[in-house]
């Protein structure tokens, strides 16, 4: 192998690593971005969730009604009204 040949392979391999590590650091940066993302989420669910435990329970929309009950000698029940 001559000093040229060499030469270029020390070049071509300079560039594969170069390549590499350009490559990883964008992996690493999309896998952040993916779990900055996530967290994000996970931050406003638990927010959400917070502020409907914290919100004051409303009314029930229909008003309750009293319910009359009997009970017949043999067991069987019903309700009245």
């Amino acid at each position: 192998m001559t000093k040229a040949q060499r030469s270029r392979h020390a070049v071509l391999g300079a560039l594969a690593l170069l390549e590499w590590r350009d490559r990883m650091r964008r992996e690493n940066a999309e896998r952040e971005n993916a779990d900055r993302e996530m967290m994000t989420r996970y931050e406003l669910m638990v927010a959400e969730m917070r502020a409907q435990a914290d919100e004051p329970r409303a009314a029930s929309r229909t008003p309750c009604k009293p319910a009359i009950a009997a009970v017949h000698s043999n067991g069987a029940a019903g309700v009245l009204s």
